[in-house]
């Protein structure tokens, strides 16, 4: 298997994980009863971002922009 394969698999990957994680955030806020706003202003971000993580297309999501989210929303 050529090499461009195993990048494009690996792109496609990150991709359902960002798409995944987003889902779960999203999920968590809601539960915790957080607005993208309110939540956004706990994490001193804009609501965009916030906006752009939960629907996974924010490409360049750290994670420790997943784990400062998570702990916002109530995850550990």
């Amino acid at each position: 298997m050529p090499r461009t394969n195993a990048l494009a698999e690996a792109d496609q990957l990150a991709a359902w994980m960002r798409v995944a994680a987003g889902r779960e955030l999203r999920l968590a806020r809601h539960n915790a009863g957080l607005t993208t706003r309110t939540a956004a202003a706990r994490v001193g971000w804009s609501k965009a971002k916030v906006s752009r993580i939960e629907r996974g297309i924010s490409r360049t999501v750290t994670l420790a922009d997943l784990a400062r989210f998570a702990g916002v929303v109530g995850l550990k």
